[in-house]
């Protein structure tokens, strides 16, 4: 067992507890879940208001972890506007650092409620913080959007929307029906090759999934969005990165819902930032697109929805 593994079992299961002038830097935690001790990290600022404040969870990729979503996929980017706007942000780890989603042909995935854990970090943060029940959101990278779609479609009653990049909904859907209508925030690049923007099977056997354009196509059926997005392409801030975003808004859905998709043409199996990968990873993993920082783009996306709408 790992130096990092023993150190956030050492914490107990009140470990969120700790007292926010403590906060400021990213705090382990740990609690039972299911039979099954669940880790991940989570941040709080200074100065939180006398008031309610937003909840984002942020979901790894598969094989990643918390420290890989906060530090490599965010780039520590939702800390420092959870400093800017007062928020909190939680880190949680799937079980074996994967991810419960949707897919049906995929055997191996871990039989963990997931849903549940999302739900039960929701209960344990509101025990300890103020937070506002209208504001809490989910995001996700790779594995991590396509468990955000899950959640979408199962903890709508708690989520107010949801985004992800580079995973899509499962071809073999082993998750029921949306229950009830959520803004959702996709991006997606056409020159990824791990998860098939055009759909299809998933790279090393990982199961299969729709198309980007068909994730989009069924949510917007779904929330009855206007058929017309608004079109914008996003300014070629960084030609180095051989990529460029077309942004397409879909609004008009029930209750105030709509979509946002990101395309990102030349963009590989990336969340969109700054840092551009190192030559290894962008063999492996194709282009990040850095004309946007997505953690930006969907804290603002957020900030115009809760779960009354």
């Amino acid at each position: 067992m790992t130096s990092k593994r023993l150190a956030i079992i050492a914490l107990l299961c009140g470990a969120l507890a700790c007292s926010r002038a403590a906060a400021a830097a990213p705090k382990q935690a740990s609690f039972w879940f299911d039979g099954v001790l669940r880790t991940g990290q989570y941040y709080v600022p200074d100065g939180l208001p006398a008031a309610p404040v937003p909840l984002v969870i942020q979901l790894h990729g598969g094989g990643g972890d918390s420290d890989s979503a906060m530090e490599f996929t965010c780039e520590l980017r939702w800390n420092e506007l959870a400093d800017r706007d007062k928020f909190i942000v939680v880190y949680p780890e799937g079980v074996d650092d994967h991810w419960h989603d949707c897919r049906g042909d995929l055997s191996d995935l871990p039989d963990s409620d997931d849903v549940g854990f999302v739900s039960a970090i929701i209960d344990r943060a509101s025990l300890y913080f103020d937070i506002d029940p209208e504001r809490i959101y989910a995001a996700g990278m790779s594995n991590g959007s396509m468990m955000s779609l899950r959640l979408a479609t199962e903890l709508s009653d708690r989520i107010a929307a949801v985004a992800g990049a580079a995973g899509y909904a499962a071809a073999v859907n082993d998750c029921g029906a949306p229950q009830q209508p959520i803004s959702i925030m996709l991006c997606a690049g056409d020159d990824d090759p791990i998860v098939p923007y055009e759909g299809g099977e998933i790279a090393f056997s990982r199961g299969t999934v729709l198309s980007a354009h068909d994730t989009v196509r069924l949510w917007a059926e779904f929330l009855g969005v206007d058929p017309g997005p608004t079109v914008e392409p996003l300014p070629n801030l960084v030609p180095g990165d051989h990529s460029t975003v077309i942004r397409y808004l879909f609004g008009g859905g029930a209750e105030g819902t709509e979509i946002a998709f990101y395309d990102v043409a030349g963009g590989g199996h990336a969340w969109p930032g700054p840092t551009q990968f190192s030559w290894l990873w962008r063999l492996l993993n194709g282009w990040k697109n850095q004309d946007i920082v997505y953690v930006d783009e969907a804290w603002a996306f957020f900030q115009q929805h809760t779960l009354s709408q």
